[in-house]
């Protein structure tokens, strides 16, 4: 029985851990000189891993060691986009390692275990496991950013740490409450408690989700620009990928599990949160200078937007649209990443005025670098236009009484609009060619090129992949 939950349910978490513990022992014996060979037997390993996801069993759904993990179409979407995004991040890390040679093994383990982590925050099925993948996740952000030199961000881990203990706390007392009034840790034994006890505990569920949903976007909201600005890129490629990813698969779980009550006071509520989240967002992205904290806060003003899909989660268009929209922001955003490490490459450009005329240095990384921004401007040819204009007709096909809302987010998308474009037209500047730019990394140039392919293809072909996104919805 344990093999066969092994391999039908946690068959490539396992073997992450076995290249986490042969990573530790090579560790040993091969000198640091040999970094690229260590970099690529961990991208490799990483990539064998991602392939045995294929064992796993999801039609019918398969729960394993006595339903604690969960295996199903909809954790295996989740799955591979973290497999998919933990190979890009470790092509992107190429610039960090050449700086940290001595510990380059330490942060190959440290990105395994990011994807370890997100892994086990997808398949849980219970409370406990949930809680143990987003310490797990916590705990490799603060230790693969202290690679990074400087007082400024040690300050800004242990902040980061101490923010997360109290949300933490806040989150306990919500799983704590719930199980004094369904004395389960398991989502599918709280949703079946929940249905059959309906007009006794509708609204007190409600209230707990609020606790819940609150301590995970607080979560995610400590991530403050500081902790961008003084980071890697390849840093800030990671931070703005996994953790919209993990924490939207929880958040969407926990909808879907206690949002049978069907109250109004937990809709009320999601809504104020994320008109706030792009609100405040959007405010840090005006007034960024620094070209980390400006994607940073620009992957906020995001998030806030993909919240609002949870207002209808049980419409499958609700779902769906979730989910296509985070497939075209993490295609977007390591686009974005790739040109600005390809940028950073050669000489150091971490201010926005940086940018100013590169169109007469690169050409055509930079127009691939637009067409990238314009996707996050959701401006008509890219995927981030067909991705916001779903998201927001699934709210109108949830309740017309999210119409008000609706009008609220289109004119703060007018803003995420303006923002974009005036960092567009700066590249077009005319300006004096500055010093002409050299990086020899391949992959920064083929993610980007691929990226900006990609999001220009979506515009096209974007119902292939809503139609894939609703089967995902529906099976739910």
């Amino acid at each position: 029985m344990f093999f066969k939950d092994v391999i039908s349910a946690f068959s490539t978490e396992i073997l992450l851990m076995l290249i986490i513990f042969i990573n530790m022992f090579l560790s040993l014996f091969i000198r640091k000189k040999h970094h690229k060979f260590i970099k690529y037997f961990s991208i490799s390993s990483i990539i064998i891993a991602s392939l045995f996801i294929s064992s796993n069993q999801v039609d019918p759904p398969y729960y394993a060691f006595n339903g604690n993990i969960i295996s199903n179409s909809f954790s295996m979407f989740f799955k591979i986009l973290i497999l998919l995004s933990g190979i890009m991040v470790a092509f992107l890390s190429r610039n960090f390692i050449n700086r940290i040679r001595n510990k380059i093994f330490e942060y190959y383990n440290m990105l395994i275990l990011g994807i370890l982590s997100g892994l086990i925050i997808i398949g849980s099925n219970n409370f406990i496991l949930l809680f143990i993948g987003l310490q797990m996740l916590t705990l490799t952000l603060c230790l693969i950013s202290s690679f990074v030199r400087g007082i400024e961000i040690k300050e800004i881990i242990l902040n980061y740490i101490i923010r997360n203990i109290l949300f933490d706390g806040i989150f306990l007392f919500g799983v704590m409450y719930l199980y004094l009034i369904t004395s389960s840790f398991n989502f599918n034994e709280i949703y079946n408690y929940i249905n059959q006890n309906l007009d006794n505990i509708g609204s007190t569920i409600s209230y707990i989700n609020m606790i819940i949903s609150i301590s995970v976007i607080c979560k995610m909201l400590t991530i403050n620009g500081n902790f961008y600005k003084n980071n890697s890129y390849s840093n800030c490629t990671f931070i703005t990928i996994f953790i919209p990813i993990c924490y939207l698969n929880v958040l969407i779980k926990m909808s879907l599990i206690m949002k049978t009550s069907y109250s109004y006071i937990f809709d009320i509520f999601l809504s104020l949160l994320s008109l706030c989240i792009i609100s405040y967002g959007i405010y840090r992205v005006i007034k960024s200078k620094n070209v980390k904290e400006f994607f940073g806060y620009n992957s906020l003003v995001n998030m806030g937007f993909m919240l609002t899909g949870l207002l209808s989660t049980l419409n499958v268009y609700g779902i769906s649209s979730i989910l296509y929209y985070l497939i075209v922001y993490i295609i977007t955003n390591i686009g974005l990443f790739s040109g600005l490490i390809f940028f950073n490459g050669s000489k150091n450009m971490h201010n926005l005025t940086d940018y100013e005329g590169i169109i007469y240095i690169r050409p055509y990384y930079t127009y691939a670098l637009t067409i990238c921004l314009l996707s996050f401007a959701s401006i008509p040819l890219s995927g981030g236009f067909i991705s916001k204009l779903y998201l927001f007709s699934s709210l109108v096909r949830g309740n017309y009484l999210y119409i008000t809302l609706l009008g609220l987010m289109f004119l703060l998308n007018l803003c995420c609009i303006f923002y974009s474009l005036n960092l567009i037209k700066s590249f077009f500047m005319k300006k004096p060619p500055q010093k002409n730019i050299c990086n020899r990394s391949v992959a920064p140039k083929v993610l980007l090129y691929l990226c900006a392919f990609l999001i220009f293809m979506l515009f096209f072909y974007s119902n292939t992949l809503i139609q894939l996104c609703q089967i995902i919805a529906y099976e739910m």
